[in-house]
């Protein structure tokens, strides 16, 4: 089969032979999107069920009006961080 040369030399370009494919290899069963596998987690360590995280025994995540606090704790804090940093 010959096909129109794209650089346009005026000669047309022969696709060689194609070797001969073979099949794909199966897909394993934990591929895919938001699916991982059993990990064996370290002692001392637990998975939160909630957020999926690995966290150290004894702890416990922020709630949402905390984490909000905090963001809003950052405003002051880099005022004052920046305010002393010209000031010195």
């Amino acid at each position: 089969m010959t096909f129109p040369d794209p650089y346009g030399s005026g000669r047309d370009a022969v696709r060689p032979p194609s070797p001969g494919f073979t099949t794909a290899p199966p897909v394993p069963a934990a591929y895919g999107y938001g699916q991982y596998q059993a990990v064996p987690v370290p002692p001392g360590m637990y998975v939160d069920q909630v957020s999926g995280l690995l966290l150290p025994n004894g702890t416990e995540l922020a709630s949402v009006g905390r984490r909000i606090g905090a963001w809003f704790l950052t405003i002051p804090l880099v005022i004052a961080t920046l305010g002393i940093g010209y000031i010195i």
